[in-house]
């Protein structure tokens, strides 16, 4: 007979606040697996307890498990909904996760519960700046300094979402906030870095960098040098520190991006897109990262995805996502309404926060000029343009030179020369320029860069002149509101186009492109066999750089090689994967490789110049034209053949060709270019025609009369000059061609 069991003791139920207590003393202390131990015994026990379950999910996002974080905390707001504190750790972990949707409303359910929740005031200002919320950021860092003028994590987002909106000084005013409560502060001094950075004060930039190294390996400082470093052209150095960052954060993708950029600069261009492809891999949506890796690719002819690329391009562009360097931009397959679109949302973001400041137009004498450019030396610009600054009125004009970058060199004697006053502005930050130009009572000022790599459109953001003008270095649009003119002519810019500019068109005659009439041609006479070229054989050439090159225009070329026996094909001498690549590119279209021709380098402009007078006929190309190549080739008495582009950079060398008095070699497709490029080669007669109109007195056509180009100019500044002083806004219109 079964004997019926007795009941056993019951179990003794532990001191569930003591062991939370427990728990907590080992959080505190960082003992992170004793203290999730603890508090898993406690809901053992009880499972509708909020306190552990809260901080066990606190637990799993300090060990970097924000998921299960997320869910622990999501359990414990279920037992009490009304935790700010609850929902400010979830929304902390879900901004960890790339959810800022998700992060913005927790961090605001934690405000609502508990409006003094300075911390959450601060959290969820971070997260609106990832958002690019500036504005909110700001006001939300700004609340909970409301609560605690000290708190040092709304400081740092304070001054992040200043130096987003472009208000430097006040940036850097709540940095020294942060660095007087805590000297040692990493973080403050490598965003006060960043701030001097980007207002060019680089050895202050160099200091407070210097300063946040006191935090053992913090987090992007190595970054911040590099790319401070890529900014000075110091690419070597660059590398190596960013190569140090990398060893800490190898999946940091503007590191990647910085390091393409640094090989980039030393024309390492193969490195350069495997660095662009990693920044890309970490984060597709690194800045500027697809379009730099397009123009590395460019730069060495790579064009095995060609098609593919353009048409990412397209897609981007469509979907107003694409970025990328604004020059960049002409190189591109894009509309001129695509242009103006990109760039209207670049210029926001560059500018923002950048207040200017009114400059009341003063009558005087003479209206007094300042030419602002980072190029006043051996450039291309200069170039083209001394003769203008040479032939400019004095006596109805006061020309200012502000030189934006150190040049030495017989060009800088010269154009120093051609100025009332020529200011050295190279140390100069934004600040300092602004405050010169304004100093000088400037009426108009001329930037002859744009977005050009020497450019500083920064300053003419702050507003330094009644009338401001973009003119010749960038070929396009500059997106903003603050430059008031565009000098242009009929052919860039068509009038059914001026709607795609965000400054009012100033229509030049003849070409807005400036050529010095007093260029030298080298005198020594070199031999077809001395530039490397048959003795003979039909000689087509284009000297533009190699990122200008583009499958198809290069299919066109090959095709008149086989079709002109004995032609070659003479071309620059690009890095050694481009040419290897252009070489192979032209045996895939049955053209044997030695038919193309490298020409070296030339220390003097004189004997390349003189070079070219060996080549028949120039061959253009497109989307982007050839610019001062084109003035080079025509003024040295060779033909350019060209075919009218869709936007500004690409029409460029037609507004030449025809100020030249060659229009017939304006074409308007690839079919007819190619057409009138076998023509030419076939027939002596045409082409000897062609160079006779061209060398017979270069400087009687209007290409090259540089006075008369001078005089149309001036007339140009001065209907801008009377328009302001009459209280006009700018507007379009045209420049009366003087007679000839």
């Amino acid at each position: 007979m079964n004997r019926p069991s007795l009941p056993g003791p019951r179990p003794v139920q532990p001191d569930l606040e003591a062991i939370f207590q427990q728990a907590m003393t080992a959080h505190r202390t960082g003992q992170l697996d004793i203290a999730a131990t603890l508090y898993r015994q406690v809901l053992s026990f009880s499972k509708k307890q909020f306190a552990p379950r809260h901080m066990l999910g606190v637990i799993e996002g300090q060990r970097g498990n924000f998921a299960e974080g997320i869910r622990q905390i999501s359990k414990a707001l279920k037992i009490n909904p009304d935790s700010s504190d609850a929902y400010l750790n979830m929304g902390r972990m879900q901004a960890e996760l790339g959810d800022l949707a998700a992060a913005d409303k927790s961090l605001r359910k934690a405000i609502f519960i508990d409006p003094a929740n300075v911390i959450a005031h601060a959290n969820l200002a971070a997260a609106l700046i990832r958002m690019e919320k500036y504005d909110d950021a700001l006001a939300s860092a700004e609340r909970a300094l409301a609560i605690d003028p000290n708190n040092t994590l709304a400081l740092f987002n304070r001054a992040r979402a200043l130096f987003h909106l472009g208000r430097y000084d006040e940036a850097i005013t709540t940095n020294r906030q942060i660095l007087a409560i805590d000297r040692t502060d990493g973080d403050a001094w490598l965003n006060l870095g960043n701030i001097y950075a980007q207002m060019r004060r680089y050895a202050d930039a160099f200091e407070a960098y210097k300063a946040a190294s006191v935090t053992p390996s913090l987090p992007k400082l190595s970054y911040a040098i590099g790319e401070l470093l890529v900014k000075l052209n110091r690419n070597e150095e660059a590398l190596v520190t960013l190569d140090r960052e990398l060893s800490l954060q190898p999946d940091f993708a503007p590191a990647w991006f910085a390091r393409g950029e640094a090989l980039n600069g030393l024309g390492r261009f193969d490195e350069a897109v495997a660095a662009f492809d990693t920044a890309l891999r970490h984060d597709p949506a690194t800045p500027r990262a697809a379009a730099l890796r397009l123009n590395a690719k460019a730069a060495i002819c790579d064009w095995s995805t060609f098609a593919a690329d353009q048409a990412d391009i397209q897609s981007l562009a469509r979907k107003n996502r694409f970025s990328a360097p604004q020059l960049l931009l002409s190189r591109l397959p894009l509309s001129s309404q695509q242009q103006l679109e990109i760039t209207r949302r670049m210029a926001a973001r560059t500018f923002a926060g950048i207040v200017p400041q009114p400059v009341v137009p003063t009558r005087s004498d003479r209206i007094r000029i300042a030419y602002v450019s980072g190029d006043l030396g051996s450039h291309a610009v200069a170039e083209l343009i001394a003769g203008v600054f040479e032939h400019h009125d004095r006596s109805r004009f006061d020309l200012t030179a502000v030189s934006l970058m150190k040049h030495d060199g017989p060009m800088r004697e010269r154009l120093v020369k051609a100025f009332d006053r020529f200011i050295d502005a190279s140390g100069f930050d934004d600040r300092q320029s602004v405050r010169t130009i304004r100093d000088l009572g400037i009426d108009i000022a001329v930037d002859l860069n744009g977005y050009t790599q020497s450019g500083r459109m920064q300053i003419f953001a702050h507003r330094v002149a009644p009338v401001q003008v973009n003119y010749l270095g960038y070929p396009g649009t500059s997106g903003t509101d603050f430059m008031d003119y565009l000098l242009a002519d009929r052919t860039v810019i068509s009038p059914e186009d001026e709607r795609f500019y965000s400054e009012a068109i100033a229509t030049l005659p003849d070409s807005f492109m400036p050529a010095d009439s007093r260029r030298e041609i080298g005198s020594g006479i070199m031999t077809r066999r001395e530039a490397g070229l048959p003795d003979h054989g039909f000689v087509f050439c284009d000297f533009n750089d190699s990122t200008k090159l583009t499958p198809d225009v290069f299919s066109v070329w090959m095709s008149l090689l086989r079709q002109v026996e004995g032609s070659v094909l003479w071309l620059r001498a690009y890095n050694p994967t481009a040419v290897a690549n252009l070489r192979r590119e032209a045996e895939q279209r049955g053209v044997a490789a030695e038919r193309l021709v490298f020409a070296s380098s030339m220390p003097l402009v004189a004997d390349h110049l003189a070079r070219q007078r060996l080549a028949d006929l120039f061959l253009d190309t497109l989307p982007y034209n050839a610019h001062a190549t084109a003035s080079d080739a025509l003024w040295a008495g060779l033909p350019v053949i060209t075919c009218l582009g869709a936007t500004f950079a690409g029409r460029v060398a037609a507004s030449q060709i025809r100020a030249a008095g060659l229009p017939e070699l304006v074409t308007h497709s690839l079919a007819e270019y190619e057409a009138l490029a076998l023509k030419i080669a076939r027939e002596p007669d045409l082409l000897k025609t062609l160079k006779a109109r061209l060398t017979g007195n270069p400087a009687t056509l209007a290409l090259f009369d540089t006075a008369r180009l001078t005089r149309h100019l001036e007339a140009a500044y001065t209907t801008m000059w009377e328009r302001a002083c009459a209280g006009l806004p700018p507007a379009p219109f045209a420049v009366a061609p003087l007679p000839r």
